[in-house]
């Protein structure tokens, strides 16, 4: 990676775990790994199956057909927010942390 007079620097993003490899001398960035992980570095295609896959799983948990579906940012976490509508008529939210999988 690093040639003659280089100081090479591997550094990891903490949000999105993509990986840059810099020419600390040149203050440069001589190479960019994005991260694999889906729920960490999605892209559209992704993100789309992801959430749709949280919002089948929260239609059929609560018997109720999702309106509305979207990822949402609260702080440093995503979040999908899910809006259903039940056989009664009564409209509700579900919001799943998009990391774990955790309903609020």
């Amino acid at each position: 990676m690093a040639e003659s007079g280089e100081t090479a620097v591997q550094v990891t993003c903490p949000c999105c775990g993509s990986t840059l490899f810099i020419d600390a001398g040149a203050g440069v960035v001589k190479e960019w790994k994005e991260a694999k992980d889906p729920r960490k570095s999605a892209d559209l295609k992704d993100a789309e199956k992801l959430l749709a896959d949280e919002k089948a799983r929260v239609e059929a948990r609560y018997g109720a057909r999702a309106v509305r579906a979207e990822e949402d940012r609260e702080g440093e976490r995503r979040v999908y927010r899910i809006r259903l509508l039940s056989p009664d008529g009564r409209v509700f939210e579900v919001v799943v942390d998009a990391d774990s999988g955790e309903e609020e």
